[in-house]
């Protein structure tokens, strides 16, 4: 994982055990968040980001016959790439 990625999201928004374990193979630091400040302050912004995720896949003429559940599951492995130079191409 880079520098500001997340994961346990999904734990904590769908009220279900973590998917997923992260062990570090240098220094970390952290930020815990437990299920209550997440549910008072980071469940919304959360809830709007994804939403907005597959809204802009629904937009895609390519992926407009994809189901709901897998559109959500496309959602949330996205990742945003800022592009440097014109006409470079960039594929994850």
């Amino acid at each position: 994982m880079k520098q500001g990625k997340t994961f346990g999201e999904l734990a904590l928004q769908n009220d279900e055990p973590r998917a997923a374990s992260v062990f570090a193979d240098s220094d970390v630091h952290c930020l815990v968040v437990d299920r209550e400040l997440f549910n008072k302050n980071l469940a919304k912004l959360e809830k709007k980001k994804q939403e907005e995720l597959v809204v802009f896949l629904r937009n895609v003429p390519y992926l407009k016959p994809l189901p709901q559940k897998l559109a959500v599951k496309l959602s949330l492995a996205l990742e945003k790439v800022t592009v440097e130079k014109v006409g470079e191409i960039v594929y994850r």
